[in-house]
């Protein structure tokens, strides 16, 4: 399945209000979103300008905001009381400091709302088998090669399993309510397929202490 509809499908089952899409490209999840609930308030940011710009084209009726992240400028048009849900599909992995964006989106989250996040699966099978396959030393030569690029962040510089990404939303304040796992190559073992969707409530550090405490 689509990890974009699964994303999607998880924000709409959960009735928020406000949605923020971070990384919203042409804006297509945006989209989808206010095809089905006209009167939600969606947002979408991307660091690229090209694709902002193209999302305004693509769906009018959204708020396209040009702007890095992490790091919001302090004039962000943050709507009152903040955003019911984020969503961060194919984002977190070409983050450098992956934790610092999850701080933040507990900072725009108003208490309560949900973050929903999909990431290659590290432990996949087409993961495993591109490092079987490949020349570790070439490819270690091509990555010293590559331009860093500031603003994209082209290549992944961090990756998970499901366990990982769980344990670094625990430390940021957040409590995994559902998870799914999507292959576009194979439907062997879910923890082996491609892709990671994760839903995750915020909640406050000392309500994630009294819960561990209780499994």
């Amino acid at each position: 399945m689509d990890r974009r509809k699964i994303a999607v499908d998880w924000a709409e089952s959960s009735r928020p209000l406000r949605i923020l899409d971070i990384g919203c490209g042409e804006g297509l999840a945006c989209g989808q979103l206010l095809k089905l609930h006209p009167g939600w308030q969606i947002m979408g940011i991307d660091a690229v300008e090209s694709e902002v710009e193209k999302a305004k084209g693509l769906t009018p009726n959204a708020v396209f905001v040009h702007a890095p992240f992490p790091g919001l400028p302090e004039d962000f048009p943050l709507p009152e009381g903040g955003f019911d849900c984020v969503m961060l599909t194919e984002v977190i992995e070409h983050l450098p400091n992956p934790g610092i964006a999850l701080e933040e989106i507990h900072s725009l989250l108003c208490p309560g709302g949900t973050v929903i996040i999909s990431t290659p699966n590290a432990i996949s099978l087409m993961n495993q088998a591109r490092h079987y396959f490949q020349r570790i030393g070439k490819r270690i030569k091509r990555i010293n090669a590559e331009p860093i690029d500031i603003i994209t962040q082209n290549g992944h510089l961090t990756s998970f399993d499901v366990f990982t990404l769980a344990r670094l939303l625990k430390y940021c304040g957040f409590k995994v309510e559902k998870y799914q796992f999507s292959s576009w190559t194979t439907k062997l073992y879910p923890p082996f397929q491609d892709t990671i969707i994760i839903k995750a409530r915020r909640v406050g550090m000392d309500e994630v202490e009294v819960e561990e405490t209780q499994m």
